[in-house]
């Protein structure tokens, strides 16, 4: 997300996405000490630097967060990749 798009959201979604990008950094900090299997989603909570309310705990599932973290792994290798094939070709 580009710093116009974000200043286009209002402060709930703003705060949403700030949530979301911390949750994101703390399942992928824990699942690389940990492993997915012995992570546990009150581990990840409790990374990180503000609270959560409960029903947005019970909410949350870290295998959609590994799913994220998969998604942004892949968009990451597809750029490089093509980056790789661009200097290839010059």
């Amino acid at each position: 997300m580009t710093d116009r798009s974000e200043e286009k959201l209002g402060r709930r979604e703003r705060k949403k996405k700030m949530l979301r990008d911390a949750l994101i950094k703390a399942s992928y900090e824990l699942f690389s000490i940990k492993g997915f299997d012995e992570t546990r989603v009150e581990d990840i909570t409790n990374n990180l630097m503000f609270p959560l309310e409960l029903s947005f705990v019970t909410l949350l599932q870290k295998k959609i967060l590994s799913l994220i973290i998969k998604k942004q792994n892949i968009r990451i290798l597809l750029q490089h990749s093509r980056v790789d094939l661009q200097m290839k070709q010059s």
